[in-house]
């Protein structure tokens, strides 16, 4: 394959469904067809970011099947994102350990932080974007409120900071257990997690090493062994 590896993101069962009635069911060696719609990934060198930017896209939920998969007339939608008529799925990979454990939700908001620094013209307050700890929620919200104020001093506040300041702000509250109905109506996944992924999203940058960088900086330094993602 040229380029970025695809990643096929499926649910549990291994199917994917395009509109009301397209349904796909893959496997090893499995190709598949559909042209309206087509169907769609990921092209990115991190095996966690389809994971990461589901909530905002296919929305497979946490226990979805990763595929390392060839797409026969890629079409890039984005930085991240490739859609195609004809996918062969070429191996399926574990899913990541942190995926829906402990660590989801400290992975996704610094993703987030990591890519809303990198749209942030300002060096002081990329820095301070990319150091905020997630070890207190309640205190990242309460930091993060003061970032973005500080930002709209300097004149310009990209929308992938706000975003971002969104999803810290609902995963504190969800935390809390006084989260808003929304928090809890989100299809497979809580809000932060769509707002974390859309400020990802918003950054228009290639997210592949961000994506490792969250999940080094917040599983991977406790519990090296338990992410590594092979085939199987």
């Amino acid at each position: 394959m040229d380029g970025a590896p695809c990643w096929l993101l499926t649910d549990e069962a291994g199917r994917t469904v395009l509109g009301r009635s397209a349904a796909f069911c893959w496997g090893r060696g499995v190709t598949c067809s559909a042209r309206m719609p087509a169907i769609s990934g990921y092209a990115c060198d991190s095996i966690h970011l389809p994971y990461l930017l589901d909530p905002l896209h296919d929305r497979c939920g946490v226990a979805a099947r990763v595929w390392l998969s060839e797409v026969a007339d890629p079409r890039y939608q984005d930085c991240n994102r490739v859609s195609g008529t004809l996918w062969t799925t070429l191996a399926e990979f574990r899913r990541p350990a942190w995926v829906g454990g402990d660590a989801d939700v400290r992975v996704r908001l610094r993703m987030a932080l990591l890519a809303a620094a990198d749209s942030h013209p300002h060096a002081e307050i990329r820095a301070r974007l990319r150091s905020l700890s997630l070890e207190d929620l309640a205190e990242a919200a309460d930091r993060i409120e003061r970032i973005c104020e500080d930002s709209r001093r300097t004149g310009f506040v990209p929308q992938a900071v706000c975003q971002a300041g969104m999803a810290v702000r609902g995963a504190a509250r969800r935390e809390a257990g006084d989260g808003w109905l929304i928090d809890t109506t989100a299809r497979k996944y809580p809000t932060s997690a769509w707002y974390a992924a859309l400020a990802a999203a918003c950054a228009c940058t290639d997210l592949s090493t961000y994506a490792d960088m969250a999940v080094s900086r917040e599983v991977a330094a406790r519990r090296p062994a338990e992410l590594a993602a092979s085939a199987v």
